[in-house]
C-alpha cells in the first residue's frame, strides 16, 4: 500500500522504491526461499518476519499464517503455499493492494479443507456437516447427551475424587474421609 499511495501522489523516487520492493521480492522467491519454505530457527523466523513487513500484512493476518504453519506438516504446506502465491501472484501485481485480507482469507479456505477425506476415498460421500444431524446417526447428534444432568463428586478442598468415584448424578456422595462432595 506504501508504494500505492507513492504512485498516487505522484513522488519522484517511486520507481526506485518499486525496484527494490521488486528485487526484495525476487529474492525471497530464489535464494531465501528456502529459509521460508521449512525454516524454524531464529533466522529463518526472522526473515519470514521481514517477508511479512515487506508484504505490510497486518497482526491478524500475520497470526493467521503463523498459526497455519505450526498445525504440522499439513499446516506448513498450506502455508508455503499461501506465502508463495501472496509472493509472486498478489506481491508483483502492478497496482498494490492491502494483501492483509487476502492472506487471511486464503488461510481460512486451507483450514477448511484440513480434515476432508482425499477426494479418492468412500469416506468423501459421508463428510459434511449434515451428517452429524442426520437422523440415522443419532448417536453423533450434538443435541444427544446422556439422560439426567452429570456432574462429578468432590472431595476435600473441591477437588474431584478419582474415577470412578467421581461418576454420579447430582446426589451428594458421603465417604468415610473424604467428606462431602460440593455440587
Amino acid at each position: 500500500m506504501t508504494l500505492e499511495w507513492m504512485r498516487y501522489l505522484k513522488d519522484p523516487h517511486f520507481q526506485w522504491f518499486e525496484w527494490h520492493h521488486k528485487r526484495a521480492i525476487h529474492k525471497a522467491l530464489t535464494d531465501w526461499w528456502i529459509y521460508i519454505q521449512g525454516g524454524s530457527d531464529y533466522e529463518s523466523s526472522k526473515y519470514i518476519w521481514e517477508v511479512f513487513q515487506l508484504l505490510e500484512l497486518d497482526k491478524k493476518a500475520i497470526r493467521d499464517l503463523m498459526l497455519l504453519a505450526h498445525c504440522g506438516v499439513v499446516g506448513r504446506t498450506a502455508f508455503n503455499e499461501i506465502m508463495w502465491a501472496l509472493l509472486s501472484e498478489h506481491g508483483l501485481q502492478r497496482e498494490y493492494r492491502d494483501l492483509s485480507r487476502k492472506a487471511s482469507s486464503m488461510v481460512q479456505w486451507k483450514r477448511r479443507a484440513f480434515d476432508r477425506p482425499p477426494l479418492d476415498s468412500r469416506d468423501r460421500l459421508l463428510w459434511s456437516w449434515s451428517f452429524l444431524t442426520d437422523p440415522q446417526h443419532a448417536a453423533w447428534h450434538p443435541r444427544n447427551v446422556p439422560p439426567g444432568s452429570w456432574t462429578l463428586h468432590r472431595g476435600p478442598r473441591g477437588r474431584p475424587l478419582p474415577p470412578p468415584e467421581c461418576y454420579g448424578d447430582d446426589a451428594p456422595l458421603s465417604r468415610k474421609g473424604k467428606g462431602k462432595s460440593k455440587q
